[in-house]
């Protein structure tokens, strides 16, 4: 039986720094939870918190989003997958999108 070492809420917050004035559009979900459709304006964010699995053999916690903006295609990130960021990000993930990139901040 595997165990996750995290037992208190995780954030995730995902920031909008496209500049100019640009908004972006997000869907962000998990298996369980969908946080739903949403506009985010440019110097805005979205965030939400959760608390991961206990048992990992019951499948880990993983939310993932796709972000658009200028009608372009839609971006495919994971913002928080148990098994990459129980280390790195235990209790706040930040993410920052930019014309460039989708960046782990």
């Amino acid at each position: 039986m595997s165990f996750s070492i995290v037992s208190g809420k995780t954030h995730v917050r995902i920031l909008n720094r496209l500049g100019n004035g640009t908004a972006m559009n997000i869907h962000c979900q998990s298996r369980d939870d969908d946080i739903g459709y949403k506009i985010v304006n440019d110097g805005d964010e979205i965030s939400w918190s959760f608390r991961p699995r206990l048992f990992l053999n019951f499948g880990a916690t993983l939310f993932y989003c796709d972000v658009q903006w200028n009608m372009g295609a839609w971006l495919h990130f994971d913002a928080y997958d148990e098994h990459r960021d129980m280390d790195r990000c235990s209790r706040e993930c930040r993410w920052m999108v930019t014309s460039e990139n989708i960046w782990f901040s």
